[in-house]
């Protein structure tokens, strides 16, 4: 039963790789390869009593397998709670995290990001929005660029919106953006794919500790294309781990 399962996941996982590949024409989206390791560990652990290794040492990997799918099932709670999240109180202003280009368009979770943003801004004549990002490999302009110029073909006053435009990571986004907010404000409204609300917002609370910024974090959720979305959910998963040992991050609890 144990081998059959895993057998039936793991090829799941591998047709899963497959459909991002011809969805998305192509290896362009990170860690792809996420899927095909899990489908390698899925048969490994499913063949695990063929190997006849010594009893110990079965019960011990069992058990190292147990306590890693709960915790992948734990903080995949957790993003899915950020991504269900509604703000409880109206931003004073958006800090709206970058994301990649291809070539000077944005991507397609930049691009719902803007369209989140553009529906807040249209909303409230006096809020502002700092966009953030700097220019990467495969990217003609910054993102910050980008993002402004996109909001402001599409009637946002250039005064509403100011730029960071040197961060390369979301870490960085909060580290360079929050300096830049009006002195007094009290919430910000964090622009950002459903996917990533509770990472960001995790990222944001110990930044603005570090810099010595008092103020509350509300996320806001931009929908994603539903096809990648599971990729990003569990990619999420690692990109927690590696921003939690590198201490870009405060726990909620």
């Amino acid at each position: 039963m144990r081998k059959t399962v895993c057998i039936i996941l793991a090829v799941l996982c591998i047709l899963y790789y497959i459909g991002i590949f011809f969805y998305n024409t192509g290896f362009r989206i990170s860690q792809q390869y996420l899927w095909l390791m899990i489908a390698a560990v899925l048969l490994l652990w499913g063949f695990l009593p063929q190997l006849h290794l010594p009893r110990p040492l079965l019960i011990a990997a069992d058990a190292v397998f147990c306590v890693c799918l709960a915790l992948f099932v734990a903080v995949e709670g957790l993003i899915v709670c950020g991504m269900a999240q509604k703000p409880q109180k109206e931003p004073d202003c958006l800090l709206v995290l970058g994301a990649g280009l291809n070539g000077s368009v944005p991507s397609a979770s930049l691009r719902m990001r803007l369209e989140t943003t553009l529906e807040l801004l249209e909303e409230d004549d006096g809020l502002t929005a700092i966009v953030t990002g700097g220019q990467g490999a495969g990217e003609d302009m910054t993102e910050a660029l980008c993002m402004k110029q996109w909001l402001v073909e599409r009637g946002v006053e250039e005064n509403r919106i100011i730029m960071e435009d040197a961060s390369t990571s979301t870490a960085e986004n909060f580290r360079f953006g929050l300096p830049l907010m009006e002195q007094g404000t009290a919430t910000v409204g964090v622009v950002t794919n459903n996917f990533h609300v509770f990472r960001s917002l995790c990222i944001a609370e110990k930044i603005s500790e570090e810099l010595g910024i008092e103020c509350e974090f509300e996320g806001v959720s931009a929908p994603y294309l539903y096809p990648l979305l599971p990729h990003f959910m569990a990619r999420e998963f690692c990109t927690l781990i590696v921003d939690t040992l590198r201490g870009n991050l405060a726990w909620p609890f």
